[in-house]
């Protein structure tokens, strides 16, 4: 069994065969080839990004301003916490002891 392994291990460790000249040209413009490619499915994807950033920022920009109008609309009538809470109960119909708070 050991002898099997040996044999493995010499025939992994054969010299490569040299490439011609007309294999690494071929091999250049394919690599050449896909950097192109790549280079194109990038910029398509940072277009893309950047399209998604705004759309981002946009709902961002809607979605404070949708917060703030829903605060302003929203008013609570609280009492006023000046007068004693005897007066207040006696006072709660009248506007002057309640305080309109947005």
């Amino acid at each position: 069994m050991s002898g099997e392994s040996g044999d493995k291990t010499n025939n992994s460790r054969r010299p490569k065969r040299k490439k011609t000249l007309l294999e690494l040209r071929d091999e250049e413009s394919s690599l050449i080839q896909e950097r192109r490619e790549l280079k194109r499915r990038l910029s398509k994807l940072n277009i893309h990004l950047e399209e998604q950033r705004s759309i981002n920022q946009e709902l961002k920009r809607m979605k404070k301003e949708e917060s703030r109008r829903r605060a302003s609309s929203k008013s609570e009538l609280v009492p006023d916490l000046n007068i004693p809470f005897e007066e207040d109960v006696a006072l709660l119909s009248s506007s002057s002891s309640v305080m309109l708070v947005s």
